[in-house]
């Protein structure tokens, strides 16, 4: 009979394993995810080339430029509520891309998934601007798809958005809060896994920290000239518009 017993948990285990396929089944609703942000910097070199510029310094840029470039970022939330943020400290010195670098490479959002509110901090060269907006919104669709990250079972969803740029995210409807990296979200669960081919950049969850407070004050961005996303387009328009494809490429880097 003792063994019988024995057997019947084993075999309950067992199951159990094989049904929830390993991952976290807990429903999370506060915590801390650590997110790699990872750039194929000689892609995206080759792809801002504009056919008609005499670019041999491009070439050489090229030649000198290493395959992939990866940096650190840290992401708090609560229920409706996130903070997404540069970790320098994690962070290896990346590689700089003649000015893209400068140009909305560390962003920090803040978004209140209730309220519809966005915060964030962009970068433009030596200057740090504050954006007032609201979170923006996407037109998702879900597919049959699916991905461990980080320990969570993730589904994988499609969007286009600014017209013209592909974005494949994946989210876990066992973390509550719908935000994501940078300004995306708005799918049912947190998104752990973005990849933009355009910009040849991908965003994927390392870790997912979940001992917490739900009632945690989350941090807002304050400092930073006030401005508009429209204004900095302009700037870089100034500045790089000359460079139709690297114009381009420092554009995707403001409106995401």
């Amino acid at each position: 009979m003792k063994k019988q017993y024995i057997f019947l948990i084993v075999l309950f285990i067992f199951f159990h394993i094989e049904n929830t396929g390993g991952q976290n089944t807990r429903i999370v609703s506060c915590g801390t995810i650590k997110f790699e942000k990872k750039v194929s910097v000689k892609k995206k070199l080759i792809a801002s080339q504009d056919k008609d510029e005499d670019n041999f310094w491009m070439e050489d840029m090229i030649k000198r430029a290493p395959n992939y470039s990866t940096e650190q970022f840290v992401m708090q939330f609560n229920p409706i509520e996130s903070y997404y943020y540069y970790n320098k400290e994690a962070s290896k010195e990346s590689y700089r891309m003649w000015g893209d670098d400068d140009v909305a490479s560390k962003n920090i959002v803040y978004k209140n998934m209730k309220t519809m509110e966005s915060k964030s901090i962009k970068q433009f060269y030596e200057n740090d601007f504050l954006l007032l907006d609201s979170v923006k919104q996407f037109q998702w669709k879900l597919t049959r798809e699916f991905r461990d990250i980080a320990g969570f079972e993730c589904r994988k969803a499609v969007t286009i958005f600014n017209d013209s740029l592909y974005v494949i995210a994946y989210y876990t409807d066992d973390i509550t809060c719908n935000s994501g990296p940078e300004s995306f979200g708005g799918l049912p669960g947190m998104v752990l896994g973005v990849v933009m081919p355009r910009l040849y950049t991908t965003w994927f969850a390392t870790s997912v920290e979940t001992i917490c407070d739900e009632n945690t004050i989350i941090n807002k961005p304050m400092n930073g000239k006030k401005s508009t996303e429209s204004a900095l387009i302009q700037k870089i328009n100034e500045k790089w518009g000359r460079y139709k494809k690297w114009y381009q490429s420092m554009v995707w880097n403001i409106v995401i």
